[in-house]
């Protein structure tokens, strides 16, 4: 965990879907705080969050002279740039998950996938593309599973006929 941080922040963002999800599936905004904000939630954020920020900021290739940047130029947005990120979303995830959305549109990880992949493209944290790979490495990994189970059930389902 505390030797891949970047990662880490993608696997927290599904963390962070699953709760919403389950939570608000339940509609009880009171309870959701109150568990959101225990006492063990918030002490291990004290511990943690030290350690991973001295980690990044450490670290030569994310160094911390250069923050945390956003990629795409809002000013200039013109087809070209509007037609490369349509492209790039449709290339590294789009595809996969036409094939898969109408089985796990229910499903909180894959909103986490949809919402989470364009954004994550969106920013550079130091020098190098670091941050949106590896970043986007839990998405991805999820969306892998997703893919493998469908063509696996769509196989068992063509041997049975």
């Amino acid at each position: 965990m505390l030797f891949s941080p970047l990662p880490l922040i993608g696997c927290f963002l599904i963390c962070i879907f699953k709760v919403v999800f389950n939570y608000f599936k339940k509609v009880n905004i009171k309870n959701f705080f109150q568990d959101f904000f225990s006492q063990q939630n918030i002490l291990s954020l004290v511990f943690l969050f030290p350690t991973l920020v001295t980690f990044v900021f450490s670290n030569g290739k994310s160094g911390g002279n250069n923050g945390l940047l956003f990629n795409m130029n809002i000013g200039d947005i013109n087809f070209y740039n509007l037609f490369m990120l349509a492209i790039f979303i449709f290339v590294e995830y789009g595809i996969y998950v036409g094939f898969i959305f109408k089985t796990y549109k229910h499903n909180y990880i894959l909103w986490a996938i949809l919402i989470c992949l364009p954004f994550i493209a969106a920013f550079r944290f130091g020098t190098t593309n670091d941050f949106e790979m590896r970043a986007s490495i839990p998405f991805l990994f999820c969306l892998m599973m997703f893919v493998i189970k469908q063509m696996t059930e769509d196989i068992i389902i063509k041997k049975e006929k």
